[in-house]
């Protein structure tokens, strides 16, 4: 359960993977409903892990991270190669 953000759906689907509330009152009805709903709370929160594990590990993040480091890297250095990292080695 989190506040409503705008780039949330990017990270989680909400009503699926996540519960969002906009309002205390939200928020208290949600809490309610989760409690009086047991499998569905656990679907949810299977859900959720679920696309934790698959895209919001340390290594997928590496992953997503790596090109934009060495693009950085090649255009303080001027280097045309790409750099031989820590980020770069094994991560395909």
């Amino acid at each position: 359960m989190t506040e409503a953000a705008p780039n949330l759906a990017t990270l989680f689907e909400p009503g699926k993977e996540v519960v969002t509330y906009d309002s205390y009152a939200d928020l208290v009805a949600k809490v309610r409903w989760l409690l009086d709903h047991e499998d569905d709370r656990r679907a949810i929160a299977a859900a959720a892990q679920a696309r934790a594990l698959r895209d919001h590990t340390t290594a997928v993040r590496a992953r997503q991270l790596s090109p934009l480091l060495e693009t950085l890297f090649r255009a303080q250095t001027g280097d045309q190669e790409p750099a031989r990292t820590a980020l770069s080695v094994g991560m395909k």
